[in-house]
């Protein structure tokens, strides 16, 4: 019992310290990556803006390659490249601090890997892909973007064929490697909002079981939440791809979406997140303790009264047992005799009868006894009996 209270002791002081730090201070890497991924949105949709009311842009001088469209559209990359290029680095060491998170949560929401496994094995893995694509991207398209403006700013690409002719087969020839390049980063930026799309609805799935049983540690409001913006993410997904095909018509829709979506919504079910899941960290831990005091308490103190198996048993468990000192005594009582009565036997054995009782005896041996004998001599035996029963 001592080592039962000191154990549940220490685990309420750990509570208690759990419950005045760990519940008011957010979660670091959850609370970075809201604010990383705030940042990266922001720059990336005033380079959004400022791509769109570019003067020059006209969609048939695009189709058909104007070497005097490419160089304008040249010119406006190359002033514009670094905003595009920090946008897509935030965004990347976002989704890094994310990930951690995300799968600690994944661990939390299983049970420390004991129920719906495959769910939350997805979430942890979405997490990974949806950084690993977001730095290969983002790689991807610092080296080409790097190669493609050197080769805008020093290279010869006015006169290929002759040196007299400016047939601008270079420009053009650049635009098409950049449309290719641009695609393949393009649609992994997509795939990004796919993966962050899966995360959230799974988390919604995990967390709407979790509460089934536990309602206090993760809010409703920031899981209905969590599946408002997952939906919305597949709508990202459309309107990134439709952009890429007409960007007049849907660039605005594009935008609309991107304020809504990673500047309003996602900052916030973030940085509730960071709140939330210390405390379910602490809940995590606090259940091994739980379980192992639970068991100590039955090891300490095991169950009384309980069932028998059979009649036998039961009546032998309802029967008090007695004393051993009474049985001893008792036992000791019965087998010896009092001692008064062994020093007179033991003295009558050991004299020699005196010769009158012996002609006395020998005479009442052959006269029959009278009646008052009969009675004297049946009294004395019932005395000695009685005496020895006591």
């Amino acid at each position: 019992s001592i080592i039962h209270t000191d154990s549940i002791t220490r685990l309420n002081k750990r509570t208690d310290r759990r419950n005045c730090y760990d519940y008011t201070m957010p979660d670091c890497f959850v609370a970075t990556a809201a604010v990383l991924m705030f940042a990266a949105n922001a720059l990336l949709i005033v380079y959004y803006v400022k791509e769109r009311e570019r003067s020059h842009f006209d969609r048939d001088l695009f189709e058909e390659l104007d070497p005097a469209y490419i160089r304008l559209e040249w010119d406006h990359r190359i002033d514009n490249t670094a905003l595009w290029t920090a946008a897509g680095f935030i965004n990347g060491f976002a989704w890094l601090f994310l990930c951690v998170p995300i799968i600690e949560l994944s661990w939390i929401l299983s049970r420390r890997g004991t129920s719906s496994t495959s769910l939350h094995l997805a979430i942890a893995f979405f997490a990974l892909a949806g950084s690993f694509t977001e730095w290969i991207s983002r790689l991807y398209f610092v080296g080409s973007n790097i190669a493609t403006r050197h080769l805008a700013r020093n290279f010869n690409l006015d006169r290929w064929i002759s040196n007299n002719v400016q047939d601008d087969l270079g420009w053009r020839a650049l635009e098409v490697t950049h449309l290719i390049t641009s695609a393949y980063v393009w649609f992994l930026d997509a795939f990004e909002w796919i993966c962050l799309s899966i995360i959230l609805i799974l988390t919604y799935s995990s967390v709407r079981h979790w509460r089934e049983h536990d309602s206090s540690t993760f809010d409703g409001c920031w899981n209905a939440l969590g599946l408002f913006i997952g939906l919305m993410c597949i709508l990202e997904f459309v309107a990134e791809i439709l952009r890429f095909d007409g960007y007049r018509t849907f660039g605005p829709i594009a935008i609309v979406y991107a304020v809504l979506n990673r500047l309003i919504l996602i900052p916030i079910w973030l940085l509730t997140l960071s709140f939330l899941l210390p405390r379910a960290t602490a809940k995590s831990e606090a259940a091994p303790n739980e379980l192992e005091l639970s068991t100590m308490d039955t090891a300490v103190a095991p169950p009384a009264n309980t069932n028998p198996l059979s009649p036998p048993a039961a009546a032998f468990a309802q029967s008090p047992l007695p004393e051993v000192s009474s049985v001893a005594e008792s036992s000791v009582a019965s087998t010896l005799p009092p001692p008064e009565s062994v020093a007179e036997s033991s003295m009558a054995s050991t004299l020699p009868p005196p010769p009158e009782s012996v002609a006395g005896s020998s005479m009442a041996s052959t006269l029959p006894p009278p009646p008052d004998t009969v009675v004297q001599s049946q009294e004395p035996d019932d005395g000695p009996s009685d005496l020895v029963l006591t």
